[in-house]
């Protein structure tokens, strides 16, 4: 089992928005790619952060096909590492109790 504390948090906390990192999030999303279409995930509003400790984040809200979707549970995929592209690690969070991206 992975400890929460070693990946990066569900909800940003003091993180710095970026309008975007082209080659980090096509990294990000191709990493998820194989899980995403094996599962049937359909991806929604994401949102790119720079972390001092995690470096680039990405997070991405997905649902599952064939599932109820709740707003009040929140599926949440999170990409982090660096500008160039270079993932350092990936996880996958269901049912977590956030609020949605924008």
């Amino acid at each position: 089992m992975v400890d929460l504390a070693e990946i990066p948090p569900v909800v940003p906390e003091g993180e710095t928005v970026l309008a975007d990192e082209p080659l980090f999030v096509a990294a990000c999303k191709a990493a998820f790619a194989d899980a995403a279409q094996r599962l049937d995930w359909s991806f929604g509003n994401s949102l790119l952060t720079q972390s001092e400790k995690w470096g680039f984040v990405w997070r991405v809200d997905f649902i599952v096909s064939g599932r109820s979707t709740s707003s009040r549970w929140i599926n949440r995929a999170i990409c982090w590492g660096e500008g160039d592209g270079t993932i350092i690690g990936m996880a996958t969070c269901f049912g977590k109790q956030v609020t949605p991206l924008e």
